[in-house]
């Protein structure tokens, strides 16, 4: 392979990084280009090399330090900057099996290493997180040398604010470096100059002081935002799913009480149309009634369904007591008029067919009139008979239970296993703060003995072979079914412990057993007389035994015969006056014509069906529509029984009403929409309500679900738009929901993430991080909230300290850019401290104490300060001009307090040579003139000005700045 070719297929992993830059005169970052690095030394790079506008990176190999620390800073730059020269010296040399010491960066790893992620495989194709980590460090410390106020002040935040460890870079660190750079102003020769770099900004050059490579969750902008944002998210979704399950519980309650509530009563004197409506709307129960106006609309009408309607239309009219004579009647009905039933089309001449002339037979009107002997001519009362008739036949089969020989030992079963049931449950609570039965405590044994005398009343005996073994053989009726021998020793296996608790407890059970035996014969013999009578209306009542359990049984009966023959006599009635001596049909006819009508009417009504169906039967396809028709209102009236029997307190109505409502809906429409059944507006009215509050608790319980779900195995549902399932009226219903403004922040969260990461694809390349992060925003990890998101919510709002790993280290990201763009597809951030102006090793001993000065104040401030401690501390920006510019002032200030000194000294010394002269002449005798050299006052004084000069005033000055003040002494 030619070099070119070569050197193109290198080029392909290598892309261009985006440096932001933070300074701490800058308020927004920016991004660093070759534009912004300023070089005060000629360049040894040609003319015709293109620089590229953002420096290269690889992840792939380790950069060759040892190569890069002995070229010039413009070579350097060149590397970066310039693609060939990149691939040239770090890209080829590696690849070609060059420096196998820089390639491993593990101690006794080798080339393998350089594909591994930590807790990878060899087979991986990532790049090594410390080769990717290192590479950056000797990048940032290559292109932006620093020297002062100390060398090599480059760290990363995720060590020198989190972890608190130094970093990892071996720089070249002196002393005698450190100590030449705060001291000597000679040897401006390149190499020393190497060790100051510049950035050429708007406003002037600026020497950079201090590099910090922004690569932790809680410093990187990017990812201090999301975490700043998924914490609001957070607050936001515990008072959310709060409010959430509140809105589910009330609309359940509304729902469950309208399915409840009967049709309002309306107010016909309101006026205000809103509460009418209002009391309408409260209730939206389909009613029996509305469901047996509907089903007699089923389309299919078989001659079975005829005779069971026309025995129902009899029941309103006659009290039919013997089974033959209806029997014969609805023969005679069906012989002279099934023949007939294709020619009727009309009432009328029903009515005309059906006129109470069966035939001329005498024995046959005989019989036709007894049937009508007992005719209940008050029809209106016909509801309140049927709801009799019913109850009479609860009655009847709960009073069957009692008394039929199969249910007596299951009943006395039933209620010594209750009391045995409630005796575990006390014991169980004995047991539960005893240790041993010996131990029982006296308010303990009194308990124990209640239970006894209880246990001993109700089941006559209790131990265990006496009771299996004694009682069932006593019970011959249970025969071969799991009798109480069967059920105790399954109840004994479970609670073996408590039984045995109990045997000790209870005594002398024989002559109690002795007497439950004999009660159970005395019963048996009883029943069997009973079976031989009529068990309705002709029954004795059963005499069990004297003791407690039969009397209780025996009572029970008493009363339900009573109801039964209370509700008999309420349906038979006296018959009308006409019909108590009937002579003729004519007279009967006319005595009951209005009834006689309403007999017919309902009759016809049911023939009418019947004659309907008949076609059906003879074609396939109307017979399956016809039928589909009916079914949907059979199973429609069925899920409307369910919905009305929900209880709000259920765990599982929310479910239900869901499904019903749902259901109903589905039948409804079907039903509606086959044309064949009218009267349906009230019911459509009704549904509406149902499903508009169903609607809205499904609303609602998506949210929860998918949303706001507890569930520790799910993250964020941020591709909720593309992978919410369902059809599509819960797609609508889901996303009505979602769009309202109470679900804002979610959505606004989820867009910030989309337009952030996902869009763009930026990844970190930090692996294991970025593997949590997806798994957050593909909703199936809580991983990344759990170890990332709540420790530095605790950490920022409680000031609780997490133990930081290798997942809190972003590292470098990528982002996926189009081909036409030229934006790079690597990114980080870096935090740069500048000193404004251009700092060299002339200047350096001019400025330094006021600089030290400043930067030990922050220290200090940092280090007192209670804010938060793994941020970044932006110092006071420091300006080289001002502060050469401030200590000229300071000279100058310092001469001028010096002048105003010696004028003030000599005035001084004039005003005391004056006075010692106008003394001297008041004296008789004429004083010494003094030696100005001897005034004691004058040569201090003159001392004083030769050296004013030089010296200078300790003062200080103190700069305000938010939070913290800096003090800077001056010199």
């Amino acid at each position: 392979m030619s070099d070119d070719k070569n050197r193109e297929h290198m080029r392909k992993n290598v892309k261009q990084l985006k440096i932001m830059i933070e300074t701490n005169y800058e308020k927004e970052p920016f991004p660093l280009t070759f534009s912004k690095i300023y070089n005060p030394i000629a360049s040894r790079v040609p003319e015709n090399v293109q620089m590229s506008e953002y420096p290269f990176f690889t992840g792939d190999v380790a950069y060759p330090e040892s190569v890069l620390k002995t070229k010039e800073y413009s070579e350097l730059l060149r590397v970066f900057f310039d693609k060939n020269e990149f691939v040239d010296v770090i890209v080829r040399p590696a690849q070609k099996g060059g420096d196998v010491k820089e390639l491993s960066l593990q101690k006794g790893g080798d080339a393998k290493e350089l594909s591994l992620q930590k807790g990878g495989d060899a087979t991986s194709n990532q790049p090594n997180a410390n080769t990717i980590n290192k590479n950056i460090m000797i990048m940032l410390n290559l292109i932006f040398p620093t020297s002062y106020p100390s060398y090599d002040n480059i760290e990363s935040s995720y060590n020198k604010y989190l972890t608190k460890t130094p970093s990892e870079m071996n720089f070249d660190f002196s002393i005698d470096k450190v100590m030449n750079s705060l001291s000597s102003t000679e040897n401006l020769n390149e190499d020393l100059k190497r060790e100051y770099s510049y950035l050429k900004l708007t406003n002037g050059t600026y020497t950079v002081s201090e590099i910090v490579w922004l690569n932790d969750v809680l410093n990187e902008p990017i990812y201090r935002e999301l975490v700043d944002k998924l914490i609001e998210y957070d607050e936001w979704a515990d008072e959310r799913k709060e409010t959430l399950q509140n809105d589910i519980d009330k609309s359940i309650k509304v729902l469950t009480e309208g399915l409840h509530k009967d049709e309002p009563a309306v107010d016909t004197k309101e006026e205000d149309s809103s509460k009418i409506a209002k009391q309408i709307e409260s209730s939206f129960r389909i009613t029996e009634d509305e469901l047996a106006r509907l089903k007699k609309q089923m389309q299919i009408f078989t001659k079975e369904n005829l005779e069971t309607e026309m025995k129902n239309i009899f029941d309103k009219f006659f009290i039919v007591s013997k089974d033959a004579e209806y029997q014969k009647y609805k023969t005679i009905l069906f012989d002279n008029f099934s023949k007939k039933f294709n020619r009727i089309t009309q009432e009328r001449e029903f009515k005309q067919e059906f006129d109470f002339s069966i035939s001329n037979k005498s024995s046959d009107l005989v019989d036709f009139f007894y049937l009508h002997e007992a005719y209940n001519g008050e029809t209106e009362n016909s509801k309140n008979i049927e709801e009799l008739r019913n109850k009479n036949n609860a009655l009847k089969d709960e009073l069957d239970k009692l008394t039929d020989e199969k249910n007596i030992g299951d009943n006395i079963e039933e209620m010594n296993h209750k009391t045995l049931m409630d005796l575990v449950d006390i014991i169980k609570k004995i047991q539960s703060n005893v240790p041993s039965p010996e131990s029982f405590t006296l308010d303990a044994k009194t308990k124990i003995s209640e239970l006894k005398r209880q246990l001993t009343m109700n089941i006559k005996g209790i131990t265990s072979e006496k009771f299996a073994n004694t009682i069932a053989k006593k019970i011959p009726l249970m025969g071969g079914k799991p009798g109480p021998k069967k059920i105790f020793e399954d109840f004994k296996e479970k609670t073996d412990n408590v039984i045995q608790l109990i045997t000790t407890q209870i005594k002398e059970n024989d002559a109690k057993i002795k007497s439950l035996t004999e009660a159970i014969n005395k019963n048996q013999q009883q029943i069997d007389q009973l079976s031989k009578s009529n068990p309705v209306f002709k029954m004795n009542v059963i005499q069990l035994s004297n003791d407690d359990s039969s009397k209780n049984f025996n009572e029970k009966a008493e009363a339900i015969i009573d109801e039964i023959n209370a509700n008999t006599s309420t349906i038979i009635k006296s018959t009308p006056d006409a019909l108590v001596n009937p002579q003729t049909l004519s007279q009967i006819k006319d005595a009951l014509k209005e009834n006689i009508d309403r007999l017919q009417h309902l009759l016809y009504k049911s023939f009418e069906k019947y004659l309907k169906s008949l076609p059906f039967t003879r074609s396939d396809r109307l017979m399956f529509e016809k039928k589909e028709i009916d079914d949907n209102i059979e199973k429609m009236t069925k899920d409307i029984n369910a919905l009305n029997k929900l209880d709000a307190s259920n765990k599982k109505t929310i479910g239900e009403i869901i499904n019903l409502s749902e259901s109903i809906q589905n039948f409804f429409n079907k039903i509606r929409r086959s044309g064949q059944i009218s009267g349906l507006s009230t019911m459509e009215l009704k549904i509406a309500r149902i499903m508009k509050l169903a609607n809205e608790i499904k609303a609602f319980k998506l949210i929860q679900d998918n949303v706001l779900s507890d569930d520790d195995k799910k993250g964020l549902f941020v591709y909720y738009e593309k992978e919410f399932a369902g059809d599509e009226n819960t797609k609508r219903l889901f996303f009505d929901e979602l769009r309202k403004e109470k679900y804002s922040v979610f959505t606004n969260t989820v867009a910030y993430i989309q337009k952030t990461f996902l869009q763009n694809n930026r990844q970190s390349m930090n692996h294991n991080l970025q593997k949590i992060m997806n798994q957050y925003f593909q909703n199936t990890s809580d991983d990344f909230h759990t170890k990332i998101i709540h420790p530095a919510d605790e950490l920022i709002n409680e000031g609780k300290q997490p133990k930081f790993d290798e997942l809190w280290n972003v590292s470098v990201t990528s982002k996926k850019t189009s081909s036409e763009s030229k934006e790079p597809e690597y990114e980080i951030y870096v935090y740069m401290e500048v000193i404004k102006g251009e700092l060299n090793p002339a200047n350096k001993g001019m400025v330094k104490c006021d600089y030290l000065d400043e930067q030990l104040t922050l220290a200090f401030d940092r280090l007192t300060s209670r804010r938060n401690q793994f941020e970044i501390l932006r110092k006071k920006p420091f300006s080289i001009e001002e502060t050469l510019e401030n200590q000229k002032k300071e000279a100058a200030e310092s001469i001028r307090e010096v002048e105003e000194a010696k004028a003030k000294i000599s005035a001084a010394s004039a005003s005391v040579a004056k006075k010692v002269t106008e003394s001297s002449q008041k004296l008789p005798e004429a004083a010494p003139v003094l030696n100005p050299a001897e005034n004691p006052f004058q040569v201090p004084m003159a001392n004083a000005m030769a050296a004013g000069g030089k010296k200078r005033r300790n003062t200080r000055r103190r700069y305000k700045r938010k939070n913290y003040y800096y003090t800077v002494r001056k010199h």
